[in-house]
């Protein structure tokens, strides 16, 4: 996990309300989401890190809370994914373009 946060020019971060819990959990629990998480934020700046939305209820920044909003330095890309039963077509297509658009501007 780390190898690969450590050779990536961008983070994905599938924001889920549970993930967000297991975030706010701590350090301590053991938990890879967490652990994930921390690694990630610490190794990544804000500007390479995208924040793909899951649960259409966490699809507004002011919902998020504890460490894992903390976390968020400045405003962080969001791109929302959550349709009803899969992400569609079009949801894929955006994410997709959001990373090859952030590996552009953070060249090695």
């Amino acid at each position: 996990m780390a190898f690969g946060i450590d050779k990536s020019r961008t983070t994905v971060i599938f924001v889920t309300r549970e993930y967000m819990e297991k975030v706010n959990a701590g350090r301590s629990t053991n938990d890879y989401c967490c652990m994930e998480f921390h690694y990630a934020m610490d190794r990544q700046t804000p500007e390479r890190v995208i924040a793909c939305v899951i649960d259409e209820d966490m699809a507004n920044k002011d919902t998020w809370d504890g460490e894992f909003r903390i976390r968020w330095c400045g405003i962080p890309l969001l791109v929302p994914m959550h349709s009803e039963v899969e992400p569609t077509n079009a949801e894929i297509a955006e994410l997709a373009r959001r990373i090859r658009e952030t590996i552009a501007q953070h060249q090695l």
